[in-house]
This record gives structure tokens, C-alpha cells and sequence, in this order.
């Protein structure tokens, strides 16, 4: 009889514990569904952050190295990442916040 209280409270447990696991993703889903476009969003701008760290790393990098080739080639990418992010930057703050990047990213560019 013990074995199967023990069976029945197992049963038990696992509906409780799959009912709990379906309203979680159910509200996960509605969350993501509701920030979809703010979650997309933010992780553009954590990638063009990332990747600038990098390119700014690997110019350092490069320049510190002496080795021309390397530094050139980061600076390029650095200039086009500053433009992508000044671009992301636009339909939020306006043309005003990204001009500072985009000015920054021009006088780079010339050099």
C-alpha cells in the first residue's frame, strides 16, 4: 500500500510540476512576444559594442605591435562600426546624438 501512496504523490508532484513549467512558458512567451522588438533592439547595440571593443583592441594592438597592416584594417572596421552605431543611434536620439559619431568617424576616415 506505502508503494503505491509513494506512486500517486510522484504522479501528483510531476502535474503540479508540468502545469507550473506550461504557465511559465506561457508567460515567457507572452513577455517575449510583448519585447520582442526592444530585446532585438538591445542586443544590436550590445553586438555593435562588442565589436567595436574588438577592433579597437586590435588596433592597439597593431599599433603597438608595429605591424601597419593589422592597425589599417582595424581603423577601417572602427570607422564602419562607429557609423553603424551612429545609425542606431538616430531613430532614438535624433540626428543630433549620432552627429558626434558620425563627425568622429569622417575625420578617422580621412586620415
Amino acid at each position: 500500500m506505502s508503494r503505491s501512496i509513494t506512486h500517486l504523490a510522484f504522479a501528483v508532484l510531476i502535474s503540479f510540476a508540468t502545469v507550473a513549467l506550461a504557465q511559465e512558458n506561457a508567460q515567457q512567451q507572452d513577455t517575449t512576444a510583448a519585447t520582442s522588438p526592444a530585446v532585438e533592439t538591445r542586443l544590436a547595440l550590445r553586438d555593435l559594442w562588442s565589436e567595436h571593443v574588438v577592433w579597437v583592441r586590435n588596433y592597439v594592438l597593431g599599433s603597438h605591435l608595429k605591424d601597419q597592416a593589422m592597425a589599417q584594417a582595424a581603423e577601417k572596421e572602427i570607422v564602419e562600426n562607429a557609423k553603424g552605431i551612429a545609425g542606431a543611434m538616430e531613430p532614438f536620439y535624433g540626428q543630433e546624438a549620432s552627429g558626434p559619431l558620425r563627425t568622429t568617424s569622417r575625420s578617422l576616415d580621412r586620415s
